[in-house]
């Protein structure tokens, strides 16, 4: 997400503003996504199988990021990153939940702290880890495509677990 502006301005050719704009319903599209996953979480879908499809999501709307072009409507653009949004901001707290639900009794807050560690040195570094492929490579797709391997091959391995 750091670089959703950045790429919409230089490669997609959206104006600033409008790059923004998209990044602003990304992050709204994540907030409402918490919302309504929650009162589906446990209710019609298991909270595990849910954070399992919204990380195939997330691997296939981060691919599909990668396709944009200046060519693409202005509203498919805006669809792709509401769902985008959806997936990559909306599995938070559903995720706390969860690892709050298998913590061993009486350690609670040592799980939720302890993934929150995790949680937020990727949110620290990745930023800079997509910089570093961006510099060596010098285009945005390969760490884009890189950050949706992970999600699609981590899905993978939780929905191999269950």
């Amino acid at each position: 997400a750091s670089y959703l502006v950045v790429y919409l301005w230089e490669d997609v050719s959206l104006s600033p503003a409008a790059a923004g704009a998209v990044f602003a319903v990304f992050h709204a599209s994540g907030i409402g996504a918490r919302i309504v996953l929650g009162f589906f979480a446990g209710r019609l879908i298991s909270t595990g199988n849910l954070l399992i499809l919204l990380g195939l999501a997330m691997a296939v709307g981060i691919g599909a990021v990668t396709a944009f072009t200046p060519e693409w409507p202005l509203w498919t653009i805006y669809a792709t990153v509401i769902a985008l949004g959806v997936s990559a901001n909306g599995w938070v707290g559903l995720f706390l939940s969860e690892v709050a639900r298998l913590a061993p009794e009486g350690e609670t807050a040592s799980a939720t702290g302890g993934v929150q560690f995790f949680m937020y040195f990727g949110i620290s570094g990745g930023p800079a880890v997509f910089y570093g492929i961006y510099k060596l490579i010098g285009d945005y797709e390969p760490p884009f495509m890189i950050f949706a391997i992970i999600a699609f091959v981590t899905s993978c391995l939780l929905l191999r677990g269950r």
